[in-house]
């Protein structure tokens, strides 16, 4: 799992990239719940993201979807449950199952016919991936304009991310 090994030499080089605030592009993600803030930079042919991600309301469903890349996570704080399916094209697939997640969790999904969604449980929850180059798969578009994570925000999640590293590492 190619995806997997890649996230592990992602959090070797991780502690160094965290220390370069202007290396970091952002943006805020409203379109559909859960809501929220990604920052990402370009590492060889991939991605490394960290996403803050808030907790859904007790009238919101978090959106059901696929990624048009292959991609590994690690959960450093926070807890949430993710509902999963596989499946062609746009259709959502029906669900086959669902897992919780807690800090320290690791996950790597090798295929872009993975659909997933995310339940918070609690405030927010930060989380590290990395993502192969992406491909031609649909996925849902941002339909509200996209505008990048205010430059004390970024600060602020590049602490906790270097601070919860450091519990996981």
């Amino acid at each position: 799992m190619q995806i997997r090994r890649d996230l592990e030499r992602a959090q070797e080089i991780l502690p160094d990239l965290l220390d370069q605030p202007d290396i970091w592009r952002s943006v805020i993600i409203e379109s559909a719940p859960p809501y929220m803030e990604r920052l990402w930079t370009p590492w060889e042919d991939k991605r490394i993201t960290i996403h803050r991600t808030y907790g859904l309301e007790p009238e919101e469903r978090s959106i059901y979807h696929p990624h048009p890349w292959r991609f590994a996570v690690l959960l450093l704080d926070g807890a949430y449950r993710m509902v999963f399916g596989t499946g062609p094209g746009k259709e959502a697939p029906t669900p086959l199952g669902d897992v919780v997640l807690c800090p320290g969790t690791s996950y790597a999904i090798e295929s872009i016919d993975f659909w997933h969604a995310l339940y918070p449980l609690g405030d927010s929850i930060l989380s590290l991936m990395v993502t192969a180059p992406r491909t031609d798969r649909w996925s849902p578009p941002n339909t509200v304009p996209k505008r990048p994570v205010p430059p004390a925000v970024c600060r602020e999640i590049l602490a906790e991310t270097k601070a919860a590293l450091l519990l996981h590492h």
